[in-house]
């Protein structure tokens, strides 16, 4: 799986592509395979920076992104397209000292509001 986020990036830009050449609306919900609590990283991409595994595959992610909002740049509909970052799920009760879910109870795989809270943007605003 080192480079299925690659091969979904690629084809979510191509399908920009042939959208905006057809004039055609579109939806993408891109899914990409960061950040879990163990992650591979591309050879290429290992000990990037010096920190962790972890933080390589953070790097290779804000590089996926970025490309994809480049394109969405390149293809001049920057200002007729909606851009939202989520994640799917809230985090594990395996990192010191709460995850980061304080003050809310529960964590990943629970009903409980720490499980589904999770960060969110959205760039500028619909008009």
């Amino acid at each position: 799986m080192e480079t299925i986020d690659d091969e979904t990036v690629d084809a979510a830009m191509g399908f920009m592509e042939k959208a905006v050449k057809a004039d055609k609306p579109f939806f993408i919900w891109w899914n990409a395979t960061r950040m879990h609590f163990r992650t591979h990283v591309k050879p290429e991409l290992q000990g990037t920076t010096g920190i962790s595994t972890y933080a390589d595959g953070m790097v290779e992610h804000d590089t996926h992104v970025g490309l994809l909002l480049k394109k969405v740049d390149d293809l001049g509909i920057k200002d007729n397209t909606i851009v939202f970052y989520s994640t799917d799920n809230g985090p594990h009760m395996n990192s010191w000292p709460d995850a980061g879910l304080t003050p809310f109870r529960g964590e990943k795989n629970t009903n409980w509001e720490g499980a589904y809270r999770v960060p969110a943007w959205c760039a500028g605003r619909v008009k």
